[in-house]
């Protein structure tokens, strides 16, 4: 129950972004992923958890600890992805894209 968890979250936003990532891949044509763009976005998505986090975005990168930091780690991961749902439709569904489909 999303409006439980987050009320003032905009859930049309959200299911916007994700019905545009779904459907881009439903289709079986390729969508191409604008890495350039996308590495940008996720820079500034990064610097918004830096300043907001400061060096706990650290843990984000050390699996072992989430268990014990998993109130903050759970904080970060949701602010993370409330930053990529604000960016404008097409470039958060390319930075999506290019998160989920990067090594």
């Amino acid at each position: 129950n999303y409006k439980r968890v987050f009320p003032d979250w905009n859930m049309t936003n959200s299911l916007l972004v994700v019905e545009k990532v779904i459907s881009s891949g439903a289709s079986r044509v390729p969508v191409p992923i604008d890495k350039e763009a996308a590495k940008e976005d996720q820079l500034l998505v990064w610097l918004s958890l830096s300043r907001k986090y400061g060096d706990d975005v650290q843990l984000l990168d050390k699996q072992s600890a989430w268990p014990e930091n998993s109130r903050k780690v759970c904080d970060m991961l949701l602010f993370f992805y409330q930053q990529v749902a604000a960016l404008p439709d097409e470039r958060s569904a390319n930075l999506v894209r290019y998160l989920t489909t990067s090594e």
